[in-house]
């Protein structure tokens, strides 16, 4: 791979014809690279992007100052130039663009915060090492930009310090409507940080934790946000350990709410006790028209609570 790494280099020096030798200063560079045709510096990139191990990487950006500088310059206008032209940012486009590279990752980062066309992130099991790095920095990201609405990061094992710093760009980002950071391993700590976002947050209106393992604090947690935001229209909480008592917390969140219409809640450990709670809270929202508590632990005592307020909503379901 280090011979690979030598072939790039070796290329850029010839193409560029001496541009980047470090005798030469900044000024005269950027004379002499201007008027090279497109076609130049896209061959440059399909080459850097053919290889995404860090040795390479080390070895493109260990050249010289001048070709460094060179090649943020150029890379930020081809990046920009891409992103100008998509509508989503795709798991694909991140593998190629940024491998393991940390220089490239912040370059499409800060590519990414000043972008005003792509209005979706959909970044699912994303193969690259530097996936919590990535994160940090698009969050960072995420709180300059003002289009973007849409926000899927499933199955990343992002953890608490990805959700973390999702929740710290929602807070200040004011165009994002969904959150999905479904299969992360994010645990209470994690949704602590997201249900206080949520609290301040002015346009989100559909959260997904499915797959987490988040338990009754956290739950707690985003119930006290659901009361008081006023946007929430979707909240996914699906396979995590959840028990009767964060159930409870999110029936009292149902019953000041105005906003709420979907609320799942399949496949934790709710019990009679906390399935009753949801139906009471039922009974008294005026906007909830669906509840999942399929595979919980709920038995005929709950049910029979169901069933009296099942005729009041489009569906619930306690199996």
């Amino acid at each position: 791979m280090q011979k690979n790494a030598n072939k790039i280099v070796v290329r850029l020096l010839l193409l560029t014809s001496s541009v980047v030798s470090c005798q030469m200063n900044r000024q005269n560079m950027d004379k002499q690279t201007e008027d090279l045709p497109p076609i130049f510096y896209r061959d440059i990139f399909e080459k850097i992007a053919e290889y995404t191990d860090e040795a390479t990487d080390r070895a493109l950006w260990n050249t010289s100052k001048c070709m460094r500088s060179v090649m943020r310059d150029k890379l930020t206008k081809l990046y920009t130039e891409k992103f100008n032209k998509l509508r989503s940012l795709s798991t694909q486009d991140i593998t190629l663009l940024i491998g393991n590279d940390p220089i490239k990752r912040t370059i499409v980062c800060k590519v990414l915060a000043d972008n005003q066309t792509i209005k979706n992130i959909f970044l699912h099991w994303l193969k690259i090492k530097t996936v919590q790095a990535f994160v940090q920095a698009m969050a960072k990201a995420l709180k300059a930009n003002r289009t973007i609405t849409r926000i899927s990061l499933t199955c990343n094992n992002i953890k608490d310090e990805g959700a973390i710093a999702i929740a710290e760009a929602v807070k200040v980002n004011q165009t994002i409507t969904e959150i999905n950071l479904t299969g992360n391993n994010i645990t209470d700590k994690g949704a602590i940080a997201i249900a206080e976002a949520v609290k301040v947050n002015q346009t989100i209106q559909s959260i997904y934790l499915t797959c987490n393992n988040i338990k009754d604090e956290g739950a707690i947690a985003i119930a006290e946000a659901v009361k008081v935001n006023q946007t929430i229209t979707e909240i996914v909480l699906t396979s995590n350990n959840i028990t009767d008592e964060g159930a409870i917390a999110i029936a009292e969140a149902i019953k000041v709410n105005q906003t709420i219409q979907r609320i799942y809640l399949t496949n934790n450990n709710i019990k009679d006790e906390g399935a009753i709670a949801i139906a009471e809270a039922v009974k008294v929202n005026q906007t909830i028209q669906s509840i999942n508590l399929k595979e919980n632990n709920i038995t005929e005592k709950g049910e029979s609570a169901i069933a009296e307020v099942n005729q009041t909503i489009e569906r619930i379901n306690p199996r």
